[in-house]
């Protein structure tokens, strides 16, 4: 699972990863691309969710969906 950060929420996932195969892969000035190796479940999507907008997932497309659906639920919530 690919996944990106602002560079400012990559300080803190660099602290405290999201999993323990959480690799850096790539960083500019503005945003870090990490990449971890675990299949995924519920406590994952709910574990990117927690980060909002300073977290977006790249791929496998299936999780960047699920993360989705999670977001815009939690956002109708307060229309």
């Amino acid at each position: 699972i690919t996944f990106k950060t602002s560079a400012t929420e990559a300080k803190y996932l660099r602290d405290l990863p999201i999993h323990s195969s959480q690799e850096e892969i790539s960083a500019d000035d503005s945003h870090v691309t990490f990449s971890i190796f675990v299949c995924p479940n519920r406590n994952l999507i709910m574990e990117f969710c927690k980060h909002g907008s300073r977290l977006e997932v790249l791929s496998p497309a299936s999780v960047r969906q699920a993360v989705a659906e999670q977001l815009e639920a939690a956002a109708r919530l307060y229309k």
